[in-house]
């Protein structure tokens, strides 16, 4: 059993990989639910760039409560889901991040926070292995059902919107600036005011 404090890392000479395993899983079959970032593996070194100012330490430390606010809310501690809902609140509104429990997959990657303004992720699912930058805006139009959908591998430029009852596709980049009011389809690279597809990706299935 991997308990929610385990850690791994993958070094590489360009980049040390880190991941911090939670499972928000209520029923633990499935232990990893983890968080995406480029960050040193040091505690101390990620402590002394985080409050020295980096971008990526930071938003790796707001993804990481709120894997441990869903950890806690699924497993059914109620006081603790409370308290570190909480310091989830308070650290996102330093920090300008509004992200909902249960509602991002594994590998979400807040790679800036700078120049935009932090971000708002308010939809009722993101996939995997998502990429924001700052300035981002997922929202509603009207009442909460008319909110998008996310799918798996998408990439958010700075500033990007995406507004109202939409899906966006698997693989999609959405690029600096763009707003979204309409479906993309899966591998599309959409731009401009209103998005509109500019590519279609060549996937490689062998």
């Amino acid at each position: 059993t991997i308990s929610k404090s385990a850690y791994y890392a993958d070094l590489s000479p360009s980049k040390i990989f880190f991941s911090r395993q939670l499972s928000p899983d209520k029923t633990r079959k499935s232990h990893l639910d983890w968080v995406e970032a480029y960050v040193p593996k040091s505690v101390l070194k990620r402590y002394m760039k985080t409050i020295g100012g980096n971008e990526q330490c930071a938003a790796y430390s707001y993804v990481r409560q709120l894997r441990r606010t869903e950890y806690y809310l699924n497993t059914g501690h109620k006081l603790l889901y409370y308290w570190n809902k909480l310091i989830l609140t308070r650290k996102g509104l330093k920090l300008g991040i509004r992200i909902a429990p249960n509602v991002a997959g594994k590998g979400l990657n807040i790679i800036h926070l700078a120049g935009g303004g932090g971000c708002i992720l308010n939809c009722p699912k993101i996939g995997e292995f998502c990429r924001v930058q700052s300035g981002v805006v997922i929202g509603n139009v009207g009442d909460d059902e008319h909110r998008p959908i996310i799918g798996n591998h998408v990439g958010f430029g700075l500033g990007c919107k995406v507004y109202g009852k939409i899906t966006i596709g698997d693989n999609v980049s959405i690029l600096p600036n763009a707003v979204v009011t309409h479906d993309v389809p899966a591998n599309a690279i959409v731009g401009g005011i209103p998005a509109k597809i500019i590519k279609i990706k060549e996937v490689n299935h062998n």
